[in-house]
C-alpha cells in the first residue's frame, strides 16, 4: 500500500467502514481482495473504501489538507516516496478471474486510474496469464464409461464451451492437469490420457515422409492461438511420437498422459481411440477458451 496526501477526485460507488485508526483502514484494504483505494479525512469517523473500477482519479494534496489515501499496487523491492519509484499498477486475480489497473501521475497532480475489463472463465476452468494473452483451461471428463475419443472431445469442447482443445505453454499448465487427474488413475489401466491440441499433418503420416519437417511436434498442426512455442510438448520417454513407425497413418492426435503420481508425457494416438489395452485409458480432455470480458 502506498500512502499519500490526497482525496478521491473522480469516482463511482464506495463503502464506509469504521476501524480503530487509519492503519486499520489501510490493512483492511490490503487484505480485501477487490479493494484498491482507501480514503480518510482527519476528524471524520470512518474511512471510504473503493473497489477496482470504482475510482478513476485521485487529486494529490499537501499535508495540511488532513486528507490521505492509501493505494494498493504491486510491490517493488523498495517502497519509494515518489510515484516514479513505485510500480503504479495492480491486479486482482483468482483461479478463474482477472482484472488489472495502471496509474498515471499527471503533471496537474492527479493520479489517473485505467482499469482493464473483468475477465472470467467458465465454472471449474483455470485462468492462465500466457505471454500472448489470457486463456481459460478446463479438464473435462468422459461421459461414456468406455472412454472418450479425440473426435468426441473436440465436439464436446466446442458444443459446451465454444472452445477448442487446449495445448500447453508451460510446465505449470501440465502440472495443473496432473493435480486434477492423478487421483483418478485406478483400476486396470496404469495411465490415463487427456486429449490436447494437435492433429498430425497429412504430409507427416507415413515412413516415407520422415525428415526434419516431420520431427516431433513439427509433424502436427497446433491451433491453440496463444502458444508462442511448443517447448511444453514433451513426449513420453517410450519413443514417442511413434505413430509413423507402423506405417498405418492413423496415430494422428495427441494425448497428455497422467499416472497416479506424475505426468507421463505426450503420446500420438488414433483419434478414434478410447483405450490402449492394459496401457492407457482416455478419460477426458483439456478444453481451452478465451475468457468472457465484463
Amino acid at each position: 500500500m502506498v500512502i499519500i496526501h490526497g482525496a478521491p477526485h473522480v469516482f463511482g460507488s464506495s463503502t464506509i467502514e469504521y476501524f480503530a485508526d487509519w492503519m486499520a483502514c489501510v490493512n483492511h484494504c490490503y487484505s480485501t481482495q477487490r479493494c484498491v483505494v482507501v480514503y480518510q479525512n482527519d476528524g471524520i469517523d470512518g474511512c471510504e473504501v473503493f473497489e477496482i473500477g470504482n475510482i478513476q482519479e485521485i487529486q494529490t494534496l499537501d499535508a495540511y489538507s488532513g486528507k490521505r489515501v492509501a493505494v494498493k499496487m504491486l510491490s517493488n523491492t523498495t517502497c519509494s516516496l515518489t510515484s516514479e519509484g513505485n510500480s503504479m499498477m495492480g491486479r486482482i486475480q483468482t483461479n478463474s478471474t482477472y482484472q488489472n489497473y495502471s496509474i498515471t501521475a499527471r503533471e496537474d497532480g492527479v493520479w489517473e486510474f485505467k482499469t482493464s475489463p473483468f475477465y472470467i472463465c467458465p465454472d471449474n476452468f483455470w485462468l492462465v496469464l500466457r505471454s500472448k494473452g489470457i486463456w481459460c483451461m478446463g479438464v473435462l471428463f468422459k461421459q461414456d464409461p468406455a472412454g472418450i475419443t479425440q473426435i468426441q472431445a473436440t465436439q464436446a469442447c466446442a458444443d459446451n464451451y465454444q472452445g477448442i482443445l487446449s495445448g500447453f505453454e508451460t510446465t505449470e499448465e501440465k502440472l495443473w492437469v496432473v493435480a486434477i487427474a492423478k487421483d483418478l488413475v485406478t483400476g486396470p489401466y496404469p495411465v490415463h490420457g487427456y486429449w490436447v491440441n494437435g492433429v498430425r499433418k497429412d504430409t507427416c503420416k507415413f515412413k516415407n515422409q520422415t525428415g526434419p519437417s516431420c520431427d516431433g511436434i513439427k509433424a502436427f498442426d497446433i491451433t491453440d492461438p496463444l502458444i508462442p512455442n511448443y517447448n511444453a510438448y514433451i513426449w513420453g520417454y517410450d519413443s514417442q511420437p511413434d505413430g509413423m513407425t507402423d506405417n498405418k497413418g492413423t496415430s494422428n492426435c495427441i494425448a497428455f498422459r497422467v499416472k497416479s503420481n506424475a505426468g507421463n508425457g505426450m503420446d500420438d494416438r488414433p483419434c478414434d481411440s478410447v483405450a490402449e489395452p492394459e496401457k492407457v485409458f482416455y478419460n477426458g480432455y483439456v478444453c481451452g477458451v478465451f475468457p468472457n470480458e465484463l
